[in-house]
């Protein structure tokens, strides 16, 4: 998780930012990486949404985190349960992306298809001249 604030910290630009957590929930997180891990979504404003799989709800790390950032857990079981938290994060995450693109696109394949035309006129050219008078 620290990873994904580290992300948010170098490419985030923008006024929301959402982390979505798949696991299992087995991994044991020390008690002061937890507390920074908490300390950091807090301060980036992360909205974190766990997806369990297969979860154990009794002494999970994982879980301690969603409940000190007051995030969102989803159990999901099967396909169906994890489009469907996907769905429920995406409603109440309605956000609008616009992408810019900058400058104009110039194709470069005619300028290399025209070179390798004029060298294959050549290449046959020269086969049914200059090799004809050699042989």
């Amino acid at each position: 998780m620290l990873k994904a604030v580290d992300h948010f910290r170098e490419m985030g630009q923008s006024t929301s930012r959402i982390l979505i957590f798949l696991s299992d929930g087995e991994a044991t997180i020390p008690a002061p990486v937890k507390e920074r891990i908490i300390t950091e979504l807090k301060k980036m404003k992360v909205h974190l949404y766990l997806l369990g799989i297969s979860l154990k709800k009794e002494n999970s790390d994982i879980l301690e985190i969603v409940e000190g950032v007051q995030g969102r857990f989803s159990a999901t079981e099967s396909a169906r349960e994890l489009t469907a938290a996907f769905d429920e994060i995406d409603s109440l995450e309605p956000s609008m992306v616009e992408i810019e693109v900058q400058g104009k696109s110039k194709e470069l394949y005619p300028m290399f298809a025209l070179v390798a035309l004029c060298l294959m006129f050549m290449v046959t050219l020269l086969r049914n001249t200059l090799f004809i008078e050699l042989c």
